[in-house]
């Protein structure tokens, strides 16, 4: 499977995948829905310092899809285990230096240009932090998301996916009680809000994640490519 035309582009600039293929054999039957549907797609991710960005980038570049849950992406079921990086999706969150970007105001033109012709923002926030001292974590919170929304604002087509890590660390957190634990957090003033700038529903999709582990990053990646599908 050839991979997509932006592998030309320098690899400190662009991470990309390429064709499925596991001991030698390919595998594509098994996922062919998920590469032509993934393949080729630009995603950014974007937060500030201590999101978990470089983490989860780790994962999107590096990690495995098992399956042994039987997850669904889209109207499919996850049946086999995959290499992400085989998807042949890019994935960037560096400038044209190759340089990090990072996550003060100094680097909000970094993300303009960054996402200017992207199709899918991933942008993280550390929930643990906000739940912790709203009045010192809401008003940086804003001027990023109003950073988002001017990048949205050119480009009709983004979708962003917001997602609140470092929940593990929130003491009211419980893996046990993790639905009703969500639906209580995404359902604050603020983070609805938030969402409307965003173009509303359709447009962003709010999640939270804990990042300390695999099963935690396989499950927000699921996450992730089921919204790129919808």
């Amino acid at each position: 499977m050839p991979l997509p035309f932006l592998l030309a582009i320098p690899a400190a600039t662009w991470l990309i995948g390429g064709a499925v293929v596991v001991g030698g054999v390919a595998v594509a039957v098994a996922v062919d829905w998920l590469i032509d549907g993934v393949k080729g797609k630009k995603i950014v991710v974007l937060g500030g310092r201590g999101v978990g960005k470089t983490t989860l980038l780790n994962y999107l570049i590096n990690g495995e899809i098992t399956g042994n849950y039987e997850q669904t992406i889209g109207k499919n079921k996850i049946d086999k285990p995959f290499s992400l990086e085989k998807l042949g999706w890019i994935i960037q969150n560096k400038n044209i230096k190759g340089n990090d970007v990072g996550g003060s105001e100094d680097h909000y033109a970094e993300w303009k240009a960054l996402a200017k012709d992207t199709d899918f923002i991933v942008y993280l926030f550390n929930a643990k932090d906000w739940l912790n001292s709203p009045e010192k974590f809401e008003s940086k919170f804003y001027s990023e998301i109003n950073v988002i929304k001017d990048i949205i604002a050119e480009n009709k087509n983004i979708k962003v996916m917001v997602v609140g890590t470092h929940i593990d660390l929130d003491e009211n957190y419980s893996a046990n009680h993790f639905p009703q634990y969500r639906d209580e957090i995404l359902g604050e003033p603020i983070m609805l809000g938030m969402r409307g700038l965003l173009g509303g529903e359709e447009r962003c999709k709010l999640e939270l994640a804990t990042l300390k582990d695999k099963a935690g990053l396989e499950e927000i990646t699921v996450k992730i490519l089921d919204y790129m599908f919808k």
